[in-house]
């Protein structure tokens, strides 16, 4: 009898972490295009309320125009279009290894997915450091404005260490 050429199966394994890597990257774009920050000011001691102004990726970007712009700004902006962008490649590394499976692929699944952890935890970080940087008015008990991070920030940063290990783990042989 002749024998039968075994068929090429796809793991479960890499099916849920296809999966995984879609999510992941499906919340890193939402985070990189929603409200990054919020600002909310206040005046004599509480007394006066001021209303919440909300702060995208491309606000920020503007602010670099600034002759003096905050500090951090430029670093979190970097991480997080970074994050973003190999979230998305970790997904679709991991979509063409069910295709094709060669080392080459794989090596850069797994590269794709280190990266995105990393800069999405970079990115919130620095958002951190920009946010407490960019303080705006603070006049102790007569005024104040504070700068505080929004669901932008951590949807990437979650969605980025989601996706990556996703590509991480969706790229293992």
């Amino acid at each position: 009898m002749a024998k039968r050429k075994a068929k090429k199966r796809i793991s479960t394994l890499t099916i849920v972490m296809l999966v995984v890597a879609l999510v992941g990257a499906a919340l890193a774009v939402v985070g990189l295009f929603t409200d990054w920050t919020h600002q909310q000011g206040e005046a004599l001691g509480g007394l006066i309320e001021g209303k919440t102004e909300s702060m995208t990726l491309e606000d920020w970007a503007e602010m670099n125009d600034w002759e003096n712009p905050p500090e951090y700004s430029l670093v979190m902006q970097l991480f997080a279009w970074i994050a973003g962008i190999l979230t998305v490649a970790g997904f679709a590394l991991v979509l063409v290894r069910l295709l094709i499976n060669i080392g080459l692929i794989r090596l850069l699944g797994k590269i794709a997915g280190i990266g995105a952890i990393l800069c999405g935890i970079l990115a919130l970080v620095f958002t951190f450091l920009a946010a407490d940087a960019f303080v705006g008015v603070d006049l102790g008990s007569i005024a104040n404005v504070e700068t505080t991070l929004s669901y932008g920030a951590y949807l990437l940063a979650a969605g980025s260490v989601v996706g990556g290990v996703g590509a991480l783990v969706g790229s293992k042989k």
